[in-house]
């Protein structure tokens, strides 16, 4: 695999490469170019000159090109759901399943960008322009860098990347050197669907290079970056050094509210699905389990017996229910995140192994508030924290203290508690009777204190890569 600078597929300037490795067996699937500052610096100059280019082209010209990619995509299916798998040890299942959601995330941005454009406020809406006109037009902000982390690409892939596109920025690509191949061939069916020369571009490498490099580089008009909480501030403070607008969407710690009157199949099921997809290495996923003492006897049990009931082992097979994590180092730091909460008192209900990159899905109890599983700590890894309670208040209160506010989940057949909570918790999406895995692809969604900075959705990315300017026909009604 090679970079993409113009419409040239190019090694490094080093000619150095970085090993791209199937974390299923560590086997070497392909290399990626280990590109340097001077790499940086060529693809924004090839960027720059296509800006006017792709920018000129109207809006519907280029939902005819997102609509052909979409076509190519379901052309290659099986191919992208294999490459996918491989790299990131994502199962069969998963990766079918976030393939139809990257489909109908592209449909809806296709068509809420026809539709997002141009506004004019009636003349009378105010008593400051009864005879005057107002035009808010949205223009392209310019060079957009994507710096993608490991984990859901694909699910990020229509509104990082074909978002700012399609509203007329060119964008510049650096995905994870974990799991570069994916992006790698979806960004060269955008150039077989008629994207033009440099509007798209690639970048392979270290994030610390290439992503500092592009943060700081004074021609990028918008940085959005997907990544740890940490490596997010490093971004931010490149980034500010020329004031350059920014989206970050960082780590999570959401948690799991299971009330006395939940229903516990339900809750139990979303467990699964909310900590679980993908070995637990999603920031969105909960992460932190609030049991009533009432039903937490019940819900654990049962989370026992579906955990018992899942079937771990080779991603590409399609019944297999669990894979591996992204690679051995990964499984390594879950491994020991878990026994640091056994040393802080926690008991293992089931699982706690590791085998290479694989870790059992692990159900912790005896957790207390106290613990860093509530503040900072985020776990990318298939492991529930349970935590007893016997007052929804103090839940709250333990919620809240965290660094992170990224979203949470409750489970209760009340619906005036429902909206109590929620307006207590201080976090950015609640979800009722469901995991928040899924909150990506709501339409409005921002991330509050250390999870993130800007807004996320499909009608909010194509808004945060464009920058708004008003034309004032000034009492032209006189």
């Amino acid at each position: 695999m090679k970079n993409l600078i113009g419409d040239e597929w190019k090694d490094s300037s080093n000619s150095l490469k970085i090993d791209v490795i199937n974390p299923f067996d560590n086997e070497v699937i392909d290399t990626i170019p280990n590109s340097t500052v001077d790499d940086v610096i060529s693809v924004v100059s090839s960027c720059k000159e296509s800006m006017e280019e792709w920018k000129n082209i109207p809006i519907y010209k280029k939902c005819q090109i997102m609509t052909k990619f979409i076509q190519l995509l379901i052309d290659n299916k099986e191919d992208i759901i294999k490459s996918l798998v491989l790299e990131s040890g994502k199962t069969y299942r998963e990766s079918s399943h976030e393939f139809n959601l990257l489909i109908e995330d592209l449909d809806q941005v296709i068509n809420s960008a026809k539709v997002l454009s141009n506004v004019t406020p009636l003349p009378g809406t105010n008593r400051f322009n009864t005879t005057s006109i107002q035009i808010s037009k949205r223009e392209p902000l310019g060079i957009v860098g994507v710096l993608l982390s490991h984990n859901m690409n694909l699910c990020l892939f229509a509104t990082k990347i074909v978002s700012p596109l399609i509203m007329g920025n060119v964008v510049i690509v650096k995905p994870s050197k974990k799991t570069p191949l994916t992006i790698s061939n979806l960004v060269y069916l955008l150039t077989q669907a008629g994207v033009v020369r440099g509007a798209i571009e690639l970048i392979h490498g270290d994030g610390k290079v290439i992503g500092q490099a592009l943060s700081m580089h004074p021609d990028i008009n918008l940085i959005s970056f997907t990544g740890s909480t940490a490596n997010g501030i490093r971004v931010a403070s490149a980034a500010s050094k020329n004031v350059t607008k920014m989206l970050l969407d960082l780590s999570g710690n959401n948690s799991f509210i299971v009330c006395t009157d939940a229903d516990i199949d339900l809750a139990v099921n979303e467990a699964i699905i909310g900590r679980l997809y993908h070995a637990g290495q999603v920031s969105n996923a909960n992460k932190v389990f609030y049991v009533n003492t009432n039903v937490k006897d019940e819900f654990v049990q049962k989370l026992v017996a579906k955990c018992k009931s899942l079937n771990i082992g080779n991603p590409l097979n399609k019944d297999t229910d669990c894979g591996c994590l992204i690679n051995e180092k990964r499984a390594e730091r879950v491994q020991k995140q878990i026994e640091d909460l056994v040393n802080e008192g926690a008991i293992i209900e089931y699982g706690g192994r590791r085998d290479g990159s694989f870790v059992e899905p692990t159900i912790l109890t005896n957790i207390s508030p106290t613990m860093s599983i509530t503040t900072n700590l985020d776990i990318l890894g298939p492991v529930i924290p349970i935590i007893e309670y016997t007052n929804l208040d103090s839940v709250v209160e333990v919620v809240n203290q965290s660094v992170y506010g990224s979203g949470a989940s409750i489970f209760t057949n009340n619906s005036s508690l429902m909206f109590k909570i929620s307006e207590l918790l201080e976090v950015g999406t609640i979800v009722f009777n469901g995991s928040t895995i899924n909150d990506i692809h709501l339409n409005n969604i921002e991330k509050w204190k250390y999870s993130g900075l800007g807004k996320e959705g499909i009608i909010s990315s194509l808004e945060e890569c464009t920058k708004v300017k008003n034309i004032i026909l000034d009492k032209i009604l006189e």
